[in-house]
């Protein structure tokens, strides 16, 4: 069963809304943040996931102390983030315990391979 383009895009609506009410910061972050066990940080973003099965994804990525970065898709869905994580693991996580990132900064940029994303 596939999920229709629509269907994406009213999680993804969804999603940024419930993020935005829940919040008690200003509107206007466009990322939040949920600590992680390997003492990094889980960051999902209001950008487009790139390389997403669907298109209407958003990019998520975690990283830990040692500097070791994850990447990953999210979509609201009932309520949960829900995040693929790009080696073929999925998490999901209580909307609730995010919170806005008191600076929005790029996510991390990755290494450059031909015919792949490549950061602005």
């Amino acid at each position: 069963m596939t999920i229709s383009s629509p269907f994406i895009r009213t999680l993804t609506c969804c999603a940024i809304a419930a993020l935005l009410v829940l919040s008690c910061q200003p509107a206007h972050a466009r990322s939040w943040e949920l600590p992680n066990e390997a003492g990094g940080k889980i960051v999902i973003t209001t950008r487009p996931c790139p390389n997403a099965v669907a298109p209407d994804l958003l990019e998520a990525y975690s990283f830990a102390t040692g500097g070791r970065v994850v990447r990953g898709c999210w979509a609201l869905i009932d309520g949960l983030v829900h995040i693929a994580w790009g080696y073929g693991v999925r998490r999901i996580f209580r909307v609730e315990d995010f919170t806005p990132a008191d600076a929005v900064a790029p996510a991390p940029a990755r290494p450059a391979t031909p015919g792949r994303y490549r950061p602005a």
